[in-house]
């Protein structure tokens, strides 16, 4: 985490890394997947001059974390969130494309 725009100070928001951070819209705490495949949640003192926050708790296992972009999204107030999960007892289906070049022809 950094000052924006002026990218001054440096703070750590996870201890064991994670990814795909999301603030709350009222940007009293800043979420994010960890490497246990648990969403976590991290409240921030807002008023502060410089950026403080407690240590971050764990709020629910997940199945399934995306490799591309964030899974969720928070609601302002903190108290929903929607997810994109796949379903655990449907297997995922795997496209394979033969000849994929055929179509740049020219």
């Amino acid at each position: 985490m950094t000052h924006f725009p002026n990218g001054q100070g440096k703070w750590q928001v996870s201890q064991n890394g994670g990814t795909f951070p999301s603030w709350r819209g009222d940007s009293k705490e800043i979420w994010f997947a960890g490497t246990d495949r648990s969403i976590h949640a991290a409240t921030v003192n807002l008023k502060s001059a410089e950026f403080e926050m407690e240590l971050p708790r764990v709020l629910f296992q997940v199945s399934y974390l995306g490799s591309l972009g964030n899974t969720y999204g928070v609601a302002p107030d903190g108290q929903r969130l929607i997810f994109n999960a796949y379903p655990e007892n449907i297997p995922t289906p795997l496209v394979f494309v033969t000849n994929w070049t055929a179509g740049f022809k020219k």
